[in-house]
């Protein structure tokens, strides 16, 4: 009895730390505006929604075995995101990749689970490979990134960092 309850309070305890972890990313693109903004959650925070803004939630980008009542629970494949944005003439291509803290859920780090982008323009990299969270599970000299900005006729992205705490 008492190892089922365990059991119990394992796998709660990993539903939540999944939850608590579960960093998204909303795109906005404005062409309008000649621009196309990605902002990063790192917390549970919610990401406010209006007319135009798409989400990606990276925990639904992370595949996984069923999790055991003990033992590891493995994630057995990364699904990416891409989405479109075209500002006057061009087309920009964001794709969304998840990263997690640790393979084994049920490992130190395992329920975080930040992610990293890049962009193409016109098929040609205009951002390469960027890790959201940087310091996810750890130090890092290098905060999380807030926002990226994407303007028409800019030669490359703006990023905005949080500030360090």
């Amino acid at each position: 009895m008492f190892m089922r309850y365990v059991s119990i309070l394992i796998a709660i305890g990993l539903a939540t730390a999944s939850q608590c972890h579960a960093q998204k990313a909303s795109v906005h693109c404005d062409s309008k505006a000649g621009e196309m903004s990605i902002r990063y959650l790192p917390s549970v925070e919610a990401l406010p929604s209006a007319p135009g803004v798409r989400v990606v939630d990276f925990s639904a980008l992370v595949l996984h075995e069923p999790c055991p009542a003990t033992g590891p629970c493995m994630i057995t494949s990364l699904k990416k995101r891409s989405m479109s944005c075209k500002l006057s003439g061009s087309t920009f291509q964001a794709t969304f990749t998840p990263t997690p803290g640790n393979a084994n859920l049920a490992g130190r780090c395992g329920g975080a689970i930040a992610g990293k982008v890049e962009i193409h323009r016109n098929g040609k990299p205009y951002l390469p490979t960027t890790e959201l969270e940087p310091g996810l599970c750890g130090a890092s000299e290098q905060p999380a990134i807030d926002t990226i900005l994407v303007r028409v006729g800019a030669e490359r992205a703006q990023l905005v960092r949080q500030a360090l705490q």
